[in-house]
Formats: C-alpha cells, sequence, structure tokens
C-alpha cells in the first residue's frame, strides 16, 4: 500500500495540506491514502490552533496522529535510540 505522509508541525501546513488535498480531489488522490503526522511544537498557542484545525482534517479524510516529540530531552533521546 502506498500513499502520502505529510509530517506537519504548524496550523499553516495543514490548511496547506487540506488544501492539496481538495485539489487533488479532481484527480485521482485518495484523500483516506492521505496520514498527516502532526509533530506538537512547544508553544501553547499554537498547539490550540492546531487543535483547533484537526477536526477539518479528519471531516476530509485524512488520518492525523498527533506525536508530543518535544515535550521533554527524555522523549527525544528514547526517539533516538528507536532509530539506531
Amino acid at each position: 500500500m502506498s500513499g502520502t505522509l505529510a509530517l506537519i508541525e504548524s496550523p499553516a501546513q495543514l490548511l496547506n495540506l487540506l488544501e492539496w488535498v481538495t485539489g487533488e480531489r479532481r484527480g485521482t488522490a485518495d484523500p483516506g491514502r492521505v496520514r498527516a503526522a502532526v509533530l506538537l511544537p512547544r508553544d501553547a498557542t499554537t498547539r490550540r490552533q492546531l487543535a483547533a484545525v484537526t477536526p477539518f482534517a479528519t471531516a476530509e479524510g485524512i488520518r492525523v496522529s498527533v506525536h508530543d516529540i518535544r515535550r521533554s530531552p527524555a522523549v527525544n533521546d528514547h526517539a533516538i535510540r528507536l532509530w539506531r
């Protein structure tokens, strides 16, 4: 199975993804094959904005997963070990 994975770090990037999926829908794109991995920033305002925009993406059929990779140094160490 192939698809598209979008790495999202801001509300603007998520909106750009929605615009791309909507534009591609006129062709052969399947929104169900698009996944968005939201990498939460530290900024609380941006987190709230992402939380507000995410339902629009899921309503369009985009699978969204949220990853809080910046919450602590221990999480980053664990993530680095997983990639080795």
